[in-house]
């Protein structure tokens, strides 16, 4: 019986396959390379939303604003979040079904009814990385 020793060099290229591996594993987008029809990775938009006092334009909780709920319409696709108690800003995580541009609308409800909204413009390039945007949408609310 022979035996072989693994050198420590022969074993470098195994790691950085695996440490590659887990970096893509982490990039909060997954992509699939089955040759299908549909698209072709499944990108992550990066939310920031920050709620203000109307009057001072300082930043309140959505308790104290009395929100519960933060609607996150995208491309006409509406997604609703729980409006976090906890002090403003908050990020959230909307899955996108495809890479391509984007139309995002925010707006803020409380009891059903809407306390706030903003367009955070038109057309933002998605990627199969995904996206974050970095400016927080303002939500104004009269108390």
């Amino acid at each position: 019986m022979t035996t072989r020793k693994i050198s420590k060099l022969a074993r470098i290229p195994a790691l950085l396959a695996l440490a590659l591996g887990l970096a893509l594993s982490a990039s909060g987008c997954i992509i699939d390379d089955s040759g299908g029809s549909g698209p072709s990775c499944y990108p992550d938009l990066q939310l920031s939303y920050v709620v203000l006092d109307n009057a001072t334009g300082n930043a309140i909780s959505c308790a104290y604003a009395g929100a519960d709920t933060v609607r996150v319409t995208v491309n006409g696709r509406a997604v609703d979040f729980v409006c976090d108690a906890g002090p403003s800003p908050r990020t959230i995580v909307i899955p996108l079904d495809q890479p391509g541009d984007v139309d995002v609308y925010v707006e803020l409800f409380g009891n059903g009814q809407s306390l706030s909204h903003v367009n955070m413009g038109m057309s933002i390039f998605v990627d199969c990385y995904g996206y974050a945007i970095l400016d927080p949408a303002e939500l104004p609310v009269v108390l």
